[in-house]
């Protein structure tokens, strides 16, 4: 699962990147930036700068980790001046996490995840800090390969606000899911593990369609991706390209 990976690997990076900046180009508007973030030598993220849909920055993120790569501090920093500090606390049981805290500078907490194991990762519980919604995802496995989960949106009264099943592959990729009130979406993937096509269904018709081409680098990181999205019945087509720069640890 995700907690076995560092950030690069979570975000789909090969090899020792050092910087990743992201830009976007949509229809009709300019170019803009999307974020910067730059990962320590073990692939953590220790600064993230993220833009506003008019390409200005609105947040930067400045992280620190204990030795055994765990989140400790995290800065806030937001373009109206203000900053927010959060603090991290663990417990671990056999060597397997069972709960994380996140904590605001006042002591009050932020979050909080719980883990529930059964051989494998069974349960992940998200509790914000507002109290009134918490997240829930259940996995599913097939000996120890993981073929579905399960995420839903609770309201404070447990009612359930949202739900999502995804579904993956013999490599752990995401090949399709389900959403309330939404249909199906289905997705296949190249020999790199890119997408290249997304189909979203509704009562078994096609409701869109969106194909992704790629430019590589020598690591095989794609530093330009175009997607193409078409609707049937109708002549209305949506295209965005996504461009990124990257810079790898010497």
């Amino acid at each position: 699962m995700q907690m076995d990976k560092n950030d690069r690997e979570a975000m789909g990076l090969r090899g020792p990147v050092k910087r990743l900046c992201v830009e976007i180009v949509e229809e009709n508007r300019p170019k803009r930036t999307d974020k910067i973030v730059l990962f320590n030598e073990l692939g953590y993220m220790i600064e993230e700068e993220y833009f506003d849909d008019a390409g200005k920055p609105n947040l930067r993120a400045l992280t620190t980790y204990n030795e055994r790569n765990e989140r400790t501090i995290r800065m806030l920093l937001y373009a109206d001046g203000r900053a927010e500090s959060l603090r991290y606390e663990y417990d671990v049981e056999n060597g397997r996490r069972t709960e994380w805290r996140c904590f605001k500078e006042d002591g009050s907490i932020y979050s909080q995840t719980k883990y529930i194991y059964a051989g494998e990762l069974l349960k992940e519980e998200i509790h914000y800090r507002d109290g009134l919604k918490k997240e829930r995802r259940i996995f599913h496995y097939s000996g120890t390969r993981l073929k579905s989960s399960a995420a839903e949106t609770l309201n404070a009264d447990g009612t359930v606000l949202y739900t999502r099943e995804t579904f993956y592959d013999e490599r752990g990729r995401e090949t399709g899911s389900r959403e309330s009130g939404m249909g199906t979406i289905q997705t296949t993937y190249n020999d790199d593990g890119l997408e290249v096509e997304t189909l979203s269904r509704d009562e078994g018709e096609i409701a869109w369609k969106t194909e992704y081409t790629y430019l590589m680098d020598g690591a095989r990181n794609w530093l330009m991706k175009q997607e193409k999205t078409i609707f049937p019945g109708s002549s209305k087509q949506t295209s965005k390209m996504t461009l990124r720069q990257i810079i790898y640890f010497q």
